[in-house]
């Protein structure tokens, strides 16, 4: 942790994600899914997703990216902007 705490680079990258839907998996992880390739890119979000939000038509989101899961921010929807931090 020391480590990383002095690198000299970002540990958390910000992202701005495509279109996109929160689905979850079997064991009920949460993930974010592309609309535009519903078999292919696919993040792990970090915690837990409120189950409002799964299936929603998301047409942006902001994120940030540890290099393993992502911590949602916020997202544009059909009804509006929505606060996911």
């Amino acid at each position: 942790a020391t480590f990383q705490d002095g690198a000299p680079w970002l540990s958390d990258c910000p992202v701005i994600l495509p279109a996109g839907a929160i689905a979850l998996d079997e064991k009920e992880g949460a993930w974010w899914q592309a609309a535009s390739d519903p078999h292919g890119i696919a993040l792990p979000i970090a915690g837990s997703v409120n189950q409002p939000l799964l299936g929603l038509d998301l047409a942006a989101t902001a994120a940030l990216w540890n290099g393993a899961r992502l911590e949602l921010l916020a997202s544009q929807s059909s009804i509006g902007r929505l606060d996911l931090s």
